[in-house]
Formats: structure tokens, sequence, C-alpha cells
């Protein structure tokens, strides 16, 4: 490898500054000269790179555990920028916000601050599909945020265009890390470094046959790094996705539209709250349209005039554009949901028109919408192709499995979404700093959470198509629901320290008030009470347990009056949230933990017994699989390196029969 010529070394108050002789593979790959000490250079414990919602949890993760944090930003004023849906939440992906909350993340009470429209889907479903999700306003959770990042201790931000990576050998065993990143003002050292793109690496803007340089309308792109990333071997791929036009709202008449009115009782995300920021009454409708005959012909007659549909990179499955519906299903006709982005805002988001076609074609194709007739577009619809890496280069903590010291998070590992990128930010912050602190990392099992359940199929499986979370991702599922995610995850984020003593004192009084509640309720029958209400429960057997009216649909009428019965506290009576979550305990216990177990279904119990055999941390060779498996698995396993026996099971091509010779290599060589 070329070494590195310095001209000059000038030291600022934040950069350390370089001017290079050469521009081959070293100018990518920076090395810090061994004249030089620690001491003379700006050094911090982790740096973040990027402010999106991977970002500011990172950011935030690694300030609260201590360490001090950079983080590295193209603008001051983009930190915590919702760049396409203005809503968080939904099925699988409220459970990730649950999760991120229970463990000392921000999205989650940001959002109960700047909600204006709260929904939980799947209502009439069960709890382990109920999906909490809210319209947020789009300028307020940017304002919101940045105060919150700017006041976090141990936290500094930075606003310069990060262009490499700095590596040098471990002076312990002469492995390769990375410490530290390469920018446009210089270059800054740290003991841990998160990447969090976003889809701003070596991105590409489309709209019609216009192509531009960029990872969001406006803001430039980053393409250093993915040149980083390529000569140090990893696994790149391109990936791509869209944003609909914005459409200002005096121009839609919404009397042509379907109404849909949020929950008369908000149901706030975060554990800490028991009520959200508005007031019910203020909160704003959503409404929905479709699209038409006309519609489709618009868009297929001008679908040739689009760039980005001739690229070979994937797109999202399961939020598609609107080319892609198209192609794919035979409807005529597909729903356009329309959130306003704000309380004081006049702009529209119409979810399910993201297309790439010409501006012009754009304009017809929005005025063949019903309600949307006069419509006048104020942004219009374009979409972004970007570089990812494999995720299947990552270990568990979304460390790199090729550099030490470098962690991977959000849609630069393959997915999709706000909520998925917030809950990597956390894990991959969470362990930039056990790395710095000399702790053991935090690695989530899929059997306990949908975060391990999202890092295992990343890092298992890859990434083919842009990731989403989904409940069916989760084998666990009626047991890892989103209102338990307190009770699951909250006591260890406590013993890492990423959740406060105030967090953790809030879900053990939580959890105590439940246990004894669902104790009464287990032990009261229909004619141990007597209840002043409107119900009729003449036709209900008088030897019915409480815990069965708990668990039923009409659970809102119940709740209140059992708890006034056993003489609990008014607040708690009048607590939505926690009657929702009586709800879904009372379920669980009368549908499946008497059949398998206090908290244990077959899956639980089979998935657990699986992660509990671990594979050694060095690497196996699977060669000896080769008269049992084909050489693309062999290959896979030997890429992958499950970390346990659930995660080699997951692994595309294996079967009972060959995790079963895995099993007997590793006893034979003494290494289980």
């Amino acid at each position: 490898m070329n070494s590195v010529n310095m001209l000059a070394l000038r030291k600022s108050s934040i950069l350390v500054q370089f001017n290079f002789l050469s521009h081959n593979f070293a100018d990518h790959l920076l090395r810090r000269s061994s004249s030089f000490t620690g001491q003379e250079f700006q050094q911090y414990d982790v740096i973040v790179v990027g402010g999106g919602h991977a970002g500011c949890e990172a950011a935030a993760a690694t300030s609260k555990l201590g360490c001090r944090t950079l983080l590295v930003t193209q603008s001051l004023s983009t930190i915590g920028q919702m760049s396409c849906n203005p809503a968080f939440g939904g099925v699988g992906k409220g459970h990730l916000m649950a999760e991120v909350d229970a463990l000392g993340g921000l999205c989650s009470g940001v959002s109960d601050r700047c909600g204006i429209s709260f929904k939980l889907l799947n209502r009439s479903r069960g709890p382990a599909v109920h999906g909490p999700r809210a319209v947020v306003d789009r300028d307020d959770y940017k304002t919101q945020m940045q105060k919150l990042i700017t006041r976090l201790p141990n936290l500094s931000v930075h606003t310069s265009q990060v262009e490499n990576l700095l590596i040098e050998p471990n002076e312990q065993n002469s492995v390769e890390e990375c410490v530290g990143i390469s920018t446009s003002a210089g270059a800054i050292f740290a003991k841990s470094v998160i990447i969090c793109t976003g889809t701003f690496l070596q991105g590409s803007l489309f709209c019609g046959r216009n192509k531009v340089a960029g990872g969001r309308l406006n803001e430039n792109a980053t393409s250093g790094l993915s040149h980083s990333f390529s000569r140090l071997g990893f696994k790149i791929g391109r990936l791509k996705t869209g944003t609909p036009p914005r459409i200002f709202k005096d121009s839609i008449d919404f009397s042509k539209c379907e109404t849909v009115k949020p929950d008369e009782q908000p149901l706030p995300f975060s554990f800490l709250n028991s009520k959200v920021s508005i007031a019910p009454e203020e909160q704003l409708n959503s409404y929905v349209t479709h699209t038409t005959e006309d519609t489709r012909r618009i868009v297929e007659a001008n679908m040739k005039d689009s760039a980005l549909i001739e690229q070979d990179s994937v797109g999202p499955r399961f939020c598609p554009s609107l080319e892609a519906k198209l192609q794919r299903f035979k409807l005529q006709n597909f729903q356009v949901f329309l959130d306003v982005e704000g309380l004081n805002s006049n702009l529209v988001y119409p979810s399910g028109i993201s297309v790439t076609i010409p501006e012009r074609a754009q304009e017809e194709m929005v005025k063949s919408i019903p309600g949307m007739e006069r419509a006048k577009i104020a942004q219009y619809s374009y979409g972004v192709e970007y570089d990812f890496v494999d995720p299947r280069e990552l270990k568990p903590t979304l460390e790199t499995k090729k550099l030490p010291g470098l962690f991977l998070a959000g849609q630069i590992n393959g997915t999709t979404g706000y909520e998925e990128a917030a809950a990597q930010g956390l894990v991959g912050g969470i362990n930039a700093a056990m790395r710095v602190l000399n702790r053991e990392p935090l690695i989530l099992k899929r059997s306990g959470s949908y975060i391990g359940a999202m890092v295992d199929d990343l890092t298992t499986l890859g990434a083919r198509e842009p990731y989403r979370m989904f409940s069916s991702r989760v084998e666990n599922r009626t047991w890892v629901r989103s209102d338990n995610a307190d009770y699951r995850l909250t006591s260890t984020g406590f013993q890492i320290g990423c959740v406060d003593e105030s967090r953790y004192s809030t879900q053990q009084k939580t959890k105590q008030a439940l246990d004894l509640v669902l104790y009464q309720l287990q032990n009261s029958q229909l004619r141990d009470i007597q209840l002043e209400c409107n119900v009729d429960f003449s036709k209900m057997n008088p030897n019915t347990k409480l815990i069965h009216l708990a668990a039923d649909r009409s659970y809102e009428k119940f709740v209140p009056m059992f708890l006034r019965h056993f003489g609990h506290p008014d607040n708690l009576q009048e607590d939505y949230k926690f009657a929702w979550r009586l709800h879904a305990e009372a379920v669980f216990i009368t549908k499946y933990s008497l059949k398998f177990g206090k908290t244990k279904s077959r899956s639980k119990i089979e998935l657990e017994l699986d992660e509990k055999i671990g594979f050694p941390t060095h690497p196996i060779d699977y060669s000896f699989l080769r008269r049992s498996a084909p050489e693309s698995v062999i290959h896979e396993l030997n890429k992958v390196q499950p970390p346990n026996l659930a995660s080699l099971r997951r692994v595309p091509g294996i079967n009972d029969t060959s995790a079963e010779k895995v099993l007997d290599y590793l006893r034979s060589s003494r290494t289980l």
C-alpha cells in the first residue's frame, strides 16, 4: 500500500488539515502518521456521520453513555428532517418505535410532541398486530429534534462533507481498523465511527430524463465514502426509492375524498407519556381518494420518458412507485392517501403516487385523480438511486466485519423507513459506545425484539430489495408486541446506561400496576363484583373471570370499571394507554399463556434454544459441508458466519441435516 506523503500539517481548533502529494488509493484510506501522537489531534470517542433518523439516535445513544461524540452533517438545518412521508409508526414500524423508546431513544417522544393525527392501525385485530401511527408536523418535528440534539451532553455538531475513511493498524494486533474520517475541511479521529448516510451515498435524483447528483432535493450526494467502501472490498449494491409530489392544500377539493378521522383517544408512542401534546379535538383528518383509468393511461404513456425506470437498481416492493404498481398489478384504481404536512402547512402529501415521469406529465396525472382536478403542485415527484453496503458485511452489533471500529446504520444497510433507520442508529450507537468503553456489546435476540429480528434478517439474509419491517417477520409476535416493549427492554437499557433512572422507575411502577391488576382480574369472577354500568351482564356466565372481559374487544368500557372497583387511583382509570396495555396482556394470557406457559409459545421456546447455541467468534470454514450442501450455500455461510444456530437455520439452503452436520463438526473440533 502506498504511504501518504504530507507537505504540511496544520492544527486547527476542530480539525487537522492535510495536504497530499499523491492522489492514489492512499488518498481514500488515509493513515495517521506514526510521527504524531494522539494528543496532537482533535480526538473524539465516536463520530456519527449523518444527521437523519439513524444519525440522531446514534448520536444520542453514544452521548448518553458518556462518550465524547461528534455528529457530522452537511447542514445543521436538515438534522432530523423527514425526507418523505410526514408520519411515524404503523404495523411493524410502530413496534420498532416502541422498542427504540424503551431503550431511551428520541423519536417516540418527539412524535408525541409533534403529532397532529394519531391512529391505532389494526384495532379490530389482535394486539400482536396493533400498529400505533401518527401523522407528524414535519417542520415541528425537525425543530424539536434539533433542540434535543443540541442540548445533549458530550455531543458536538460539525458541518462538513465527509470524503473518506481513515484507517491504521491496531497497535496490539496490527489488524487495520477505522480511526476516523477525512472531511472537506480536514481529518477527524475517533475510536468508533458510525456511518448513517441514508440515500446520500453516490445518490442520484431522477425526474423524467433529467438526472442530477444528490441525496435529497437541493442537497449534495456523498461520493468519496462510496469509493472508500469499494476499495476496501465491501460489496456495494444499488437501490432506488422515490417521493410523491407535494400538493397545495387549498387547491384540493376534499369533499370528493373519503374522510379518515383520527382516534378520539390518541395513543402516545412513548412509555413516558400517558397523553400526547395535541388535544383530541384539534387533530387533523386524513383523506383517501384513488387513481383512475385516465391516471393509468397518462403514466403508462410517459414511462418511456423516465430515466430511472431504465436503471437496474431495485426499488421497494412494499411501498412501490405508481409506475411499478401499474406494471405489477392489473388493478385499474389504486388508493391515494392525503395527509396534511403540519398544523400551519399548506402542503399535502399524497401517498401512493410517487413517479419519475416528466413534470408536464405529473401535472396531468395529478389532475386525473378525484378531488385534485384543480390541484397545484408545490414540488414535483422524483426518484432517488443510491449505493448501499450489503448488510451481510456486518456483525449483529452493526460493526463491519472487515474493518473494526466502523459501524453502519440506516438506509446504507439496505433498509427503508424512518423507524428502521432509527432502530439501527440506536443499536449502532450503543455498540460503538460499548467498543469505546471496552464493554460487552448489545445483541438483541430475534426471539425477544423486533429490532433483533430486523438485524438478524439483514446480517443473515442481506437485502436484495429495500427492507421494510412487518409483524410477519417476527416468529414470536404474540409476545413481542408494541405495548410491552418497555417490559422486554428497559431493564436491559438501564443496565447498559442508555436508560436513565427516571425512565427505569416509571417502567417499574407501570409493571407493578399491570401485574397487580392482572392478578386481580385472574382471581375474580363476574359474580364476585357489583358493577354500576350500562352493560347488560345477565346473558353472561357469572363464573366468567374478569380477565376474559378485559381480553374482549369491548375492553374500553370494562377496564375503567374494573380499576374503579379495585380502588385504583383516578389517573390510572383515565389512562387510555394503560387500558390498552392491560387488554393486550389479557389477550395473551387467555389465548396463549394458558396453552404454552406464562411467557412462552412453542416458536419462542424453539427459537430461544437455537439462539443459546452460539458459534465460535473466529471464522469457520464451511467447506466440510460440500457433500450435503451446494457450493452457493457454503459460499454464503463463509460470508455470513452465523453467530448461532438460529441464524444458521435462516440461511437459504440450510436444512435440518446440514444444521446437524454443522453441530457435529463443531462438537468434534471442540469449539461448541
